[in-house]
């Protein structure tokens, strides 16, 4: 899967950018959302199957965020991690190999 620079979701455009480290509440992770900059990190150490999962995961956090829904974040995680992989597994979407 190649993951793109930018999506549209609901009109809003968002970017999707690459970074060294990425830290939320104290913690590194693989992925994060910027709802005030609608920009969605993802850890450049990431490639293949990791880096799409975490895409998909973002993009859909984004997705919920765009659409206002106000759900417990340990179930909105729960439900874009699961989500994540169905999609992907779903549609058959594979990680671009590199050349």
């Amino acid at each position: 899967m190649k993951i793109p620079r930018t999506v549209t979701i609901k009109g809003e455009a968002w970017k999707i950018r690459r970074k060294k480290k990425i830290v939320e509440q104290g913690h590194e992770c693989d992925g994060l959302c910027d709802y005030t900059k609608k920009t969605i990190y993802i850890a450049s150490a990431l490639k293949g199957d990791e880096a799409a999962i975490t895409f998909m995961h973002e993009f859909l956090h984004a997705s919920i965020r765009e659409l206002h829904v106000d759900i417990d974040r340990g179930v909105e995680e729960t439900l874009v991690d699961g989500l994540a992989t169905i999609l992907l597994k779903q549609f058959d979407i594979k990680p671009r190999k590199r050349t």
